[in-house]
């Protein structure tokens, strides 16, 4: 008898506690020292009152956890780098897929907001951050601080870079694997690939529609507007299916039929 294979919801709460344990021990092993891995960790919670107060409950632990929350960024975190064209691991190895690989984009799981990463290389970076589809708002700007340029340190453009940058993270499951993995982008042209493929579901959401979408990683390009005058090539999420919420994934339920009246222009 073929085992049962878990359903999205299961996996993405194992890999959140795989994670969360990951990045601990990490931390304690690297430091020699659990109570300052405890200490930097904290620099990063998250408190929701910066935009909004969280409701109360009946449940004080879950108002704990809507109040605060740890970033865990689930499975294999992944990037697009432009200048190769490639997807790319964190550390910029090339992600071992094929160019067949097909994903689930869990739309119900999207993570946004602000990230500032410390220069030394060995702090964690601080997060005003939260899933977008639990009711996280990103606040203004002009409300983290560092707003003076003069401040601002040189970046590999040779011009000041604000140390805040606009993050929108989602997470792909290979198809036929259990395998996770998070697309991060920082980037104004992999944000533009993101917000594409969330604005696609947000039209299906509105027509009624209950799934996710299925997507292969692919590129597309244009031309920089201004000088140098170059071929600027980009993400792109390849839209082949949809996979509805309450089945198991698994390609035999992929619908194409009739699916590419709203696909992804680039």
């Amino acid at each position: 008898m073929t085992a049962k294979r878990p359903t999205p919801d299961k996996l993405m709460k194992a890999e959140h506690e795989r994670a969360e344990k990951a990045r601990h021990d990490a931390l304690a092993t690297l430091l020699d020292d659990p109570e300052h891995a405890e200490a930097l960790q904290a620099k990063t919670l998250v408190p929701h009152q910066a935009t909004a107060v969280a409701p109360v409950t009946d449940d004080p632990v879950q108002d704990y956890l809507d109040t605060y929350t740890v970033p865990t960024i689930p499975g294999t975190q992944i990037r697009f780098n432009g200048k190769d064209a490639k997807y790319v691991l964190l550390n910029g190895d090339p992600v071992p897929l094929e160019d067949t690989d097909t994903f689930v984009f869990l739309s119900d799981q999207i993570w946004g907001g602000w990230i500032k990463s410390a220069r030394d290389g060995e702090t964690l970076p601080t997060r005003i951050q939260g899933l977008l589809t639990d009711g996280f708002r990103l606040p203004p700007r002009n409300t983290l601080g560092d707003t003076d340029e003069s401040q601002w340190e040189i970046g590999l453009s040779a011009k000041a870079e604000d140390p805040w940058k606009h993050q929108i993270i989602i997470l792909l499951q290979k198809i036929g694997a259990d395998e996770l993995y998070s697309f991060i982008a920082t980037n104004p042209t992999s944000r533009g690939a993101v917000t594409d493929l969330i604005n696609h579901t947000q039209r299906r959401k509105r027509s009624g529609k209950d799934d996710y979408p299925i997507v292969r990683l692919g590129t597309s390009s244009f031309e920089r507007r201004t000088p140098p005058k170059v071929k600027v090539v980009k993400p792109h999420f390849t839209i082949i299916g949809h996979q509805k919420k309450d089945e198991v994934i698994d390609p035999a339920n992929a619908s194409t039929a009739a699916d590419f009246d709203d696909n992804i222009p680039y």
